[in-house]
């Protein structure tokens, strides 16, 4: 659960529901809940899960991921948890065991937001490289990106002054998401 440091941005506590990644708001309910390799949205993030030693020697984090040598690529906990999962492991969500996530006055805003999405968009584009390298592309970049960009981005503005905050924030996450696989496919060209 988050805690923010005071004073607590009005935006940023009015859209809760859209910042479950960056702050890793994580609740399945009050009951014991089994974790799936299929089931993505249901993974723990960052300090909310626990791992046996056996399984974190057998499956090590992806030195590919993280923040290593100015690479912007995120989730490498979700990574190992997909490989633990989809090996057979079994895991589960335990209600009581809870982590506060302090969130400071410098992740309280749009520019940590943007930021966490965009390394979020890279990491995805960069974990389904392969599968998007058969797609059409345009300058190097997958043709679906562009207007993806464009129409996420005027989104967001427009509605940065006219809608309630979740609304805005929504949209400035798929636009940074794109941005990020832009980015990643930009930095493939030789």
């Amino acid at each position: 659960m988050p805690r923010y440091e005071a004073p607590v941005e009005r935006w940023v506590i009015e859209s809760e529901a859209v910042l479950v990644g960056p702050y890793a708001i994580r609740d399945f309910g009050d009951q014991v809940y089994p974790l799936s390799a299929e089931d993505e949205d249901h993974y723990p993030f960052g300090g909310n899960w626990a791992i046996r030693r056996t399984e974190q020697r057998a499956f090590r984090y992806d030195p590919e991921l993280g923040p290593v040598a100015n690479r912007y690529r995120t989730h490498e906990e979700s990574d190992v948890i997909h490989r633990v999962l989809g090996s057979g492991a079994i895991g589960y969500w335990i209600p009581e065991a809870m982590a506060e996530h302090c969130i400071g006055r410098n992740r309280q805003t749009v520019h940590s937001i943007a930021g966490f999405y965009e390394s979020w968009g890279e990491t995805r584009a960069f974990r389904n490289a392969a599968a998007t390298a058969a797609a059409p592309f345009l300058f190097g970049i997958p043709r679906r990106i562009w207007p993806r960009l464009l129409v996420w981005w005027v989104l967001y503005r427009f509605c940065r002054f006219l809608f309630p905050a979740p609304v805005w924030v929504n949209y400035l996450a798929h636009y940074s998401i794109n941005k990020g696989a832009f980015r990643y496919w930009h930095n493939q060209k030789p």
